[in-house]
């Protein structure tokens, strides 16, 4: 009788054949997609699941949810007059977070048994329900609904590699959507909700001003209510962005955190001080009329870094062109003045001596330049600085690389040495962690120890275990041949050398100068375009040019020419003038001072050293 049943149940064989056919270029299109899943041997394996599943009749049981059209979820049979229904799209929209058990365990265990086709399925089905489900009742989302969907899509595209266009229509797009949706119904909209919403913006890489704009007029006078983790993730959305709130509402957000420190996390505190680290302090003087306007920090930050290059090699003149640029900004700065000098004098005639200091504290504030969050006037004080380092040091042990490195790199900043108790604990959980560092948390370490600049060898210094890891898991990052550090990443890492004085080693230098001159074609850029790669390179000159020993005189003149390959036309001159002068340094004095101190001290002693240098 059962295997009468079963034959009875079972679809024709030219059933399942055409089901197979119908789903095979779906499923290949998207393996092809997708680089991890790219071999022929798994594009098989999707078509013989198709066919399995047909075959076994699954498409027909009433309990299982699986369409046979692969680019089609389900459909949700709601309708918006349901009492019922804002809790259940609630429902539907967090189970869109992981695989429902009725969906994915017959994948799991009898159907799907590589992982990577799992993920791959059970990643596609989430999406397009997810995006359905928005399509479907966007007008009767609530603020709840459109801030978890925005949440939903960041966790998904974390660790997602596609091409960009790809990443915009399967993650970007639907998130604008909610997005929208959310800005409209901000009013609704609580606290934890603009946080979830501002923060999966920031992983998403979406920038939304209307959302950034609404969530923190909204939250203004509400921070009261907020939880650290909704403190600290919307304080570090709106930051990402530069979007910048009146002093009150920063002033607010620090005391509220204060007032909640022992309850925060590991990972809120690294958000909340990434939030309060502000720019360098060039984004807060006045800007003359007629200046660029920039929205956010990153345009920003773009402006900064082409002109960093330009003033790379100072004192090489470019012509015609460096004296316009000198005229403008010589002009720039008697304008600049000038505004200052009227402002004060409206001031005082106008009012008494207490709002005349009050009127010209406000004219400090750039009047077009939008700020973002981090650069407030009124940083937090001493005290409250002391009372989260305490706080981050108690959870040290829990931070992830990421953290660890961003904290740094927060708190350097702010210009703010952490005490020694602290960095000796930092060095602890940084050396027992350096196997997960990736190149861009630790590239990000070296520049932020180089920004405080503690010393090597000396009371408070540079740890030499955590040194001694760096240089072991740098090295194998530089020698893996699989091009894993950007040209970001090692310009920083030549930069925050250098700033500590500390030499590597030969062998380090040959590596890393074989991954830079691999990196020609990243690091190139167009004439006239400022971009990050063109700020890496000017780092990693400055690496060379400041670091206590001198490299060989053959590897100066390998990154001399690697150098000139990625810079076009005057730039190119300026990096080989600049490694001249270099050259030129090391035929007169091959180690400097602090060159000096270190190689002797090897050998002797401290004391025996310092009256060497004396001598």
């Amino acid at each position: 009788m059962r295997a009468a049943s079963s034959t009875a149940a079972a679809p024709p064989a030219a059933a399942a054949a055409a089901a197979a056919t119908a789903a095979a270029p779906k499923i290949s299109s998207l393996l092809l997609s997708t680089p991890a899943v790219v071999c022929l041997c798994h594009w098989a394996a999707a078509v013989a699941v198709a066919a399995a599943v047909t075959q076994l009749g699954l498409l027909q049981q009433p309990g299982y949810r699986l369409r046979q059209s692969f680019d089609q979820p389900r459909r949700v049979h709601v309708s918006p007059e349901d009492p019922s229904f804002e809790g259940r799209l609630t429902s539907e929209i967090n189970s869109c977070y992981g695989p429902r058990a009725s969906d994915f365990d017959l994948l799991q265990h009898y159907i799907l048994p590589e992982r990577s086709i799992q993920t791959l399925v059970k990643h596609l089905l989430l999406r397009l329900q997810l995006s359905k489900l928005l399509q479907d009742f966007g007008p009767h989302l609530t603020a709840a609904h459109c801030a978890s969907a925005v949440s939903l899509l960041a966790g998904m595209a974390t660790g997602q590699q596609q091409q960009q266009q790809q990443f915009q229509e399967t993650y970007q797009a639907p998130a604008a959507r909610a997005a929208e949706l959310l800005t409209a119904r901000i009013s609704q909209a609580s606290l934890l909700d603009c946080a979830r919403a501002t923060y999966g913006l920031t992983r998403l890489q979406l920038h939304v001003p209307a959302l950034l704009q609404a969530a923190a007029t909204h939250s203004r006078g509400q921070l009261v209510t907020a939880t650290p983790q909704a403190l600290a993730g919307l304080a570090a959305g709106l930051a990402h962005w530069g979007h910048a709130p009146d002093e009150a509402w920063q002033q607010e957000l620090c005391v509220e955190a204060f007032a909640q420190l022992s309850a925060f996390g590991a990972q809120d505190l690294a958000n909340l001080m990434f939030a309060l680290a502000p720019l360098p302090a060039g984004m807060q003087q006045a800007v003359p009329e007629g200046a660029p306007v920039y929205q956010h920090h990153e345009e920003w930050r773009r402006q900064q870094q082409q002109r960093e290059l330009g003033s790379l090699m100072g004192g090489i003149q470019d012509g015609p062109a460096a004296a316009a640029a000198a005229a403008a900004a010589e002009a720039a700065g008697r304008q600049q003045q000038q505004q200052r000098t009227v402002a004060a004098a409206a001031s005082s005639s106008s009012s008494s001596s207490s709002s005349s200091r009050g009127s010209k504290g406000r004219h400090r504030q750039p009047p077009r330049v939008q700020q973002p969050a981090a650069a407030t006037y009124r940083l937090p004080s001493f005290n409250w600085l002391t009372a989260f380092l305490a706080e981050a040091r108690r959870q040290i042990d829990r931070m992830r690389p990421a953290e660890l490195s961003s904290l740094l790199w927060c708190m350097a900043s702010l210009n703010h040495a952490p005490d020694l108790i602290f960095m000796e604990c930092w060095y602890r959980a940084a050396a027992a962690r350096m196997h997960a560092f990736t190149p861009q948390s630790l590239a990000l370490s070296l520049q932020a120890l180089g920004m405080l600049r503690p010393g090597t060898d000396v009371p408070g210094g540079v740890s030499g275990r955590w040194l001694a890891a760096v240089l072991l898991h740098s090295r194998g990052l530089l020698g893996s041949g699989q091009q894993q550090c950007g040209g970001q990443e090692l310009a920083r890492l030549l930069w925050g050398f250098g700033e500590l004085r500390f030499w590597p080693g030969q062998a380090w230098m040959d590596d890393w100068l074989a991954d830079y001159s691999s990196r020609q074609a990243f690091i190139r850029f167009p004439s006239g375009h400022s971009t990050v790669q063109c700020s890496g390179l000017s780092h990693g000159d400055l690496g060379v040019q400041s670091i206590g020993l001198r490299p060989e005189r053959q590897w100066l003149l390998r990154f001399k020419s690697a150098s000139g390959a990625a810079y076009e036309d005057e730039s190119a001159q300026r990096v080989a003038q600049f490694v001249a002068g270099l050259l030129g340094q090391q035929n007169r004095q091959r180690f400097s001072a602090q060159g000096r101190m270190q190689r002797a001290a090897t050998q002797h002693t401290l004391v025996d050293v310092q009256q060497g240098i004396a001598r």
